[in-house]
């Protein structure tokens, strides 16, 4: 049976088969290309329907195009099968053949792709133009075959062979870290903000960022007179980096967090040069990265929206993981000590990626132990102290003596321990229910690539001491530590989130696959690599869709930049928190956009859990998003502070305030007795454009 599948007859046979095919979907295309542009004319019989069941009548020609690929491929195959009858017992007939079909192959997926892209949105001029390239190279390709292919076999044995200098590999770094700019940086970061404020009024940016950064900046304490849910040193450092910038800002806010995490992959382009040693593959693991984190369907329309999405969450874990990569190739305690102390910087960032940071650590210094013997493990175990002595130097700095109090203990936890039992969680299967098939898949697929690896890795380190699989063990812990985040919350915005533990495992496997190659095809490899992967960026939706990138789609930023001017400004309401209360006074203030207002009015906001209310339109109440008293404790603790304080005044969203709706009744109920206590003990002063004031009674 074998002899009879895989002789020479069959063989040729076989690629003369896919020739056919080959050129039959090539002439399908052309046909369907010329019939685009001729109209379909009604047939007569379409004169007798009523005029009802003219909706039932739908003018295509995709049977026509059925008949014509179905029938070419067979003629073709007939006429091939024909003229090379004689020499179907050959070698050199499929040999001849094959770089042919491959060329061709290549073309048509260009042209497949262009016409994609097109009927996906609707004709973009890029893909356009493509298509009509790529049906020019066909009839330009099959014309001039022989020529063509001589400068190919000679292009390609030169340029794969060829050693690249070292000023060549010096300008293609430069070219990657240009490209890294141009797919991360706007130059008008006026249509950023407006795209943020168009889409969710600035409500996870406020939160994250704004709030507590404009709490801080005001001489207020994180976490004792304000919350800070995510971070207690992130707003402090931007609150200092928008002193830099020139002024306390969202613009300059949004700049530094794109610049952050523009840093953030240059490093780990840096990173993979060194690791990897192959300019190809870095460049391929950065374009791809940034695919995955800043340009998928989670972060639909724009990823600064998430600031828990980006790489401002796990900044510091590039310089952790270099000093871990160090410490697998060296073993020395020395750069231990330094993943340690990057450790405790990890710890106060975020305490979430913190924690998976010190778990890694953990396994190294295992490592360390295993490795050098028992007689290391006071080093070893010294070394675990430095990251909780890092973590509590630089609390102690920003905080003083209040790191060494219970309740800011208690505060600094309490948004996270909500989480732990089970707020904000999403089943695993939220996916499905969104129709998100491939984000569950991957979903599934990232743990399970992490876990092969990590077995595989572990086995050879412990087995063979191959010190290069410590280091793909670790990764592998830290990406699984990392991986919680989607475990938990298993939405469509969280499983790139952290995709660089990922990044590491694919350079790994494929660089591992690429040696088995011959020594001529393994740049080629990493050539295409590096296309498909900006292929995939650049013509993406998202990527069309990014303020800052050539306008592919045509997308018309007025509405957005126009909307945000007119509802983000809010000067009658400012003028109304002057005239009633004292710079240094704190303003009780219930309404959306509180960051904003406070900020516009140059004042400290009163509330412990500030903002209070999530961003949304002042216009329209009915859907309001919801407020951040999430429990009883939350209300308490709220309404503590108007009894024990009373402030002279409470500035309170109009719509709220004369709002009686059924959202009260439910998902509301918090704010509605928080507003009854005012009803009670206030009464009404003066009006603004969005705010309503009340005096104390």
């Amino acid at each position: 049976m074998n002899k009879i599948f895989f002789d020479k007859y069959t063989i040729n046979i076989i690629v003369l088969s896919l020739l056919s095919f080959i050129e039959a979907l090539q002439v399908l295309i052309i046909v369907a290309f010329i019939f685009s542009f001729i109209p379909i004319a009604p047939p007569p019989f379409v004169q007798k329907l009523f005029p009802l069941s003219l909706y039932d009548v739908h003018m295509k020609r995709e049977t026509f195009f059925y008949h014509v690929w179905i029938g070419v491929a067979l003629i073709l195959q007939g006429v091939l099968i024909f003229l090379n009858r004689q020499r179907l017992g050959e070698d050199h007939l499929w040999r001849r053949s094959v770089p042919y079909i491959s060329t061709m192959a290549g073309i048509i997926i260009i042209q497949i792709f262009a016409i994609f892209k097109i009927l996906l949105w609707s004709n973009p001029w890029w893909a356009r133009d493509l298509l009509y390239a790529a049906l020019g190279m066909g009839v330009l390709a099959r014309i001039f075959w022989p020529e063509l292919w001589r400068f190919m076999a000679g292009f390609w044995t030169q340029s794969m062979s060829k050693k690249i200098p070292r000023e060549g590999y010096f300008l293609m770094d430069a070219a990657a870290i240009l490209i890294l700019t141009v797919l991360v940086f706007s130059p008008d970061m006026g249509k950023v903000v407006a795209r943020m404020f168009s889409y969710d009024r600035f409500y996870h940016f406020d939160s994250f960022i704004m709030s507590p950064a404009w709490a801080y900046h005001c001489g207020l304490t994180l976490n004792k007179d304000v919350i800070s849910e995510y971070s207690l040193i992130i707003p402090i450092v931007f609150d200092g980096l928008m002193k830099l910038a020139g002024g306390f800002s969202y613009t300059h806010a949004i700049a530094m967090m794109i610049g952050l995490s523009a840093a953030y992959y240059f490093l780990f382009y840096v990173f993979w040069r060194y690791w990897i040693g192959c300019f190809w593959l870095s460049f391929f693991a950065l374009v791809l990265s940034i695919k995955l984190q800043f340009f998928h369907w989670g972060v639909v329309p724009l990823i600064w929206i998430y600031p828990s999405a980006t790489p401002l969450r796990s900044l510091f874990d590039v310089f952790f993981l270099f000093f871990i990569l160090r410490f697998t190739q060296t073993l020395s305690a020395r750069w231990l000590l330094a993943a340690a102390i990057a450790s405790g910087i990890g710890l106060v960032w975020t305490i979430d990626v913190g924690v998976y940071i010190f778990i890694t650590l953990l396994i190294a210094v295992a490592a360390y132990v295993y490795q050098k013997g028992i007689k290391v493990w006071p080093k070893a175990l010294s070394i675990l102290f430095v990251p909780w002595i890092v973590a509590l130097g630089i609390l102690s700095f920003f905080y003083g003596p209040l790191v060494w109090q219970n309740t800011f203990w208690q505060r600094t936890f309490e948004f996270a321990s909500l989480f732990l039992q089970g707020w904000g969680a999403l089943p695993i299967t939220d996916g499905l229910k969104d129709k998100q098939f491939f984000a569950f898949c991957t979903g599934f697929i990232i743990p399970v690539i992490y876990m092969g690896t990590l077995l595989y890795s572990l086995g050879m380190f412990l087995f063979r001491q191959c010190r290069q699989h410590l280091f793909m063990v670790l990764i592998c812990v830290y990406g699984l530590g990392l991986y919680h985040y989607f475990i938990h919350r298993s939405g469509v915005t969280s499983y790139y989130a952290v995709v660089i533990p990922f990044i590491f495992v694919l350079l790994f496997w494929i660089k591992a696959l690429i040696s088995l190659c011959a020594g001529h095809w393994q740049r080629g490899i990493k050539i295409f690599l590096c296309v498909w992967a900006l292929t995939a960026l650049s013509t993406g939706y998202l990527f069309g869709y990014y303020p800052g990138h050539p306008n592919m789609l045509g997308f018309d930023w007025s509405p957005e930049i126009n909307f945000y001017a007119q509802y983000f400004d809010f000067t009658k309401d400012t003028g109304l928190i002057d005239g009633l209360t004292s710079p240094q006074e704190p303003v009780a203030l219930i309404s959306s956009f509180e960051t904003k207002i406070l900020m516009q009015a140059n004042r400290r906001p009163f509330f412990y859990y500030f903002p209070m209310i999530g961003s949304q339109h002042m216009i329209d109440v009915e859907k309001m998003c919801g407020t951040y008293l999430h429990t009883y404790a939350r209300l308490n603790f709220t309404l503590r502070q108007l009894q024990e304080k009373k402030p002279a005044h409470i500035f309170v969203e109009t719509t709220f305030w004369e709002w009686d709706g059924p959202g009260y009744n439910n998902s509301q109920a918090g704010l509605k007795q928080l507003l009854t206590y005012i009803h009670l003990n206030y009464k009404y002063q003066a009006q603004g454009q969005y705010l309503t004031a009340l005096k104390l009674k």
